[in-house]
């Protein structure tokens, strides 16, 4: 008895204290979820305005279905025109609005530009959920991110690489994190 009250205490503390921000059901139940489909591609440009501890306020939240396996989800977040970047961070909550998984924006990637694609943050997400119609996904960036800048190769150097030219000696640029962006 000792060992599973023991083993309950512990899961109860590791699932309120794993969480960057710890919304209430009340505040996610508020939230305008989009509902998006499992071969969909969303570009976001508009975000939601909310007032969950922790965020800035700016927030995309989606309702995806979960009833075929596996979910493997990508994240993207663009450099805009060189000057700005939402740094994500997302929290996966289930059907009920439990958190189940939190993905700080350490987690995510940044990719310098390269062909078509742009300078970005990335992260995929493989999912299985169990036992569950559907899924909600909060994207939001903290003040923390927002105190950050990231460096982007300045784009007359990857010009003259993709070239094969000698790159220019000119300085890099410093993107702003925001609270806006394109993801």
């Amino acid at each position: 008895m000792k060992t599973k009250l023991a083993l309950f205490l512990s899961s109860v503390l590791l699932s309120t204290s794993l969480y960057a921000i710890q919304p209430t059901k009340s505040e996610l139940s508020q939230l305008s979820w989009q509902d998006l489909t499992l071969s969909q591609e969303k570009v976001a440009t508009q975000f939601t305005s909310s007032k969950i501890a922790g965020t800035t306020g700016a927030i995309l939240a989606y309702k995806i279905p979960a009833t075929q396996g596996s979910l493997n989800i990508k994240i993207r977040s663009q450099v805009v025109d060189n000057k700005s970047v939402f740094v994500p961070n997302v929290l996966v909550l289930d059907s009920q609005l439990n958190p189940s998984v939190d993905y700080s924006s350490a987690q995510f990637t940044f990719s310098e530009e390269r062909g078509l694609q742009p300078s970005q943050f990335e992260k995929e997400l493989n999912l299985t959920p169990a036992n569950q119609d559907f899924i909600y996904l909060l994207i939001y960036t903290t003040e923390q991110d927002l105190q950050g800048k990231t460096t982007v190769t300045h784009p007359a150097k990857l010009l003259a690489k993709a070239k094969g030219n000698q790159p220019p000696a000119i300085a890099d640029l410093e993107v702003a994190h925001s609270n806006q962006g394109k993801v």
